[in-house]
């Protein structure tokens, strides 16, 4: 897991995984429902706590590669935006 989207132990009892994940997913969401019909890339930004003290962090952007899929039944792999797919 990158480590701006990793949960800080300090941050365990307020949010796991799940949630964070979901966070994730919901604003992916969004930004599809308002991308171009047949995007392959949509970029969308999350904000997400990484210590106790940040009132409002900064947006971390992401990108969603949509495709086929190994077996052709589609496929949504999300990643920041300086990573490759392949």
């Amino acid at each position: 897991m990158n480590p701006r989207m990793h949960i800080p132990e300090e941050l365990k009892e307020m949010q796991d995984e799940a949630s964070r994940l979901a966070d994730i997913l919901v604003m992916f969401h969004h930004a599809a429902k308002h991308a171009p019909p047949g995007a392959e890339h949509i970029t969308f930004q999350v904000i997400v706590r990484q210590t106790r003290q940040e009132t409002l962090p900064s947006p971390i952007t992401l990108k969603a590669v949509i495709e086929a899929g190994d077996d052709g039944n589609g496929a949504i792999t999300i990643l920041l935006p300086d990573e490759d797919y392949s």
